[in-house]
């Protein structure tokens, strides 16, 4: 259940300088690096945000810029302290707050998260990444009705948000509602039916209620989508065996045992089988 940001915040239209011929000219570092950003260059990026603050100190939007880049980069304490100085200067960003919300949350600071989500959710009520990040941690939290309550906001406002329905369907199977948790996850693949992980969290809640031909299908279709996808791996195995389809069990184990299941050897080290 992965936590998910927007997009860097930029000038409604912004012009890349011609020239380095105005070397404190901190909007020209600044609108460099929303060109480098979106061009995959984050090292470069990161250079021209860090010159305009040095030249303009109050720059909220390179500050937040530099703390989405310091997130992606694995920097969390730079990134807090980037989104923290542009949050001293206006206090009010709901993406901002978002942003040291998922960098929070990265940190294992769950009800520091929790509470950034929340006051980017009183600035912005319909933020679908804010709702969804805060049902994520009320997870994390055991709170599973307040988990159920933001992701259904999310979709609210963003129905075709896979991830929701995703982690929906999930809450849904954990609490005892495989009937919800189907819908949610036959939603996604409405939405997009190569979803590996609609498809494999499919065919678990079908193997649990001993739909087992209806769980290799899904199963299936999970790693004809992403070969590498070990727990779909394992569990086609699973679903195999319970079939009786032995042989194909053991081929599957195998394969699960290649890319690194621990459980998969240890079925076939139970079976004797190398």
């Amino acid at each position: 259940m992965n936590t998910q940001s927007k997009d860097y915040l930029r000038d409604e239209t912004v012009q890349p300088a011609k020239t380095r011929a105005e070397p404190e000219n901190s909007q020209a570092y600044y609108e460099r690096g929303v060109i480098y950003a979106a061009q995959g260059r984050p090292e470069d990026a990161v250079q021209e945000f860090e010159s305009a603050v040095r030249i303009e100190h109050d720059f909220t939007k390179a500050h937040h810029n530099l703390g989405s880049i310091y997130f992606e980069q694995g920097r969390l304490d730079e990134a807090i302290g980037a989104y923290e100085a542009a949050l001293r200067i206006q206090p009010n960003l709901a993406e901002t707050r978002h942003g040291l919300g998922l960098v929070f949350g990265k940190k294992g600071f769950v009800d520091k998260a929790i509470s950034e989500f929340q006051a980017a959710l009183n600035i912005e009520p319909d933020y679908a990444e804010a709702h969804y990040n805060l049902g994520v941690m009320y997870i994390a939290k055991r709170r599973m009705d307040k988990a159920i309550g933001e992701f259904k906001d999310a979709l609210r406002v963003k129905p075709d948000y896979i991830d929701a329905h995703i982690n929906l369907g999930a809450v849904h199977s954990a609490q005892g509602r495989p009937d919800e948790a189907v819908r949610e996850y036959q939603a996604a693949l409405e939405i997009k039916p190569d979803c590996a992980e609609a498809h494999y969290n499919l065919g678990v809640n079908y193997g649990a209620r001993g739909w087992h031909d209806n769980a290799l299908s899904e199963f299936q279709a999970a790693i004809r989508i992403k070969p590498d996808y070990v727990a779909a791996q394992e569990n086609l195995a699973v679903a195999y065996w319970q079939r009786g389809r032995r042989k194909e069990a053991i081929d599957q184990w195998r394969i699960a045992a290649k890319l690194g299941s621990v459980q998969a050897r240890n079925y076939l080290d139970q079976l004797g089988i190398e």
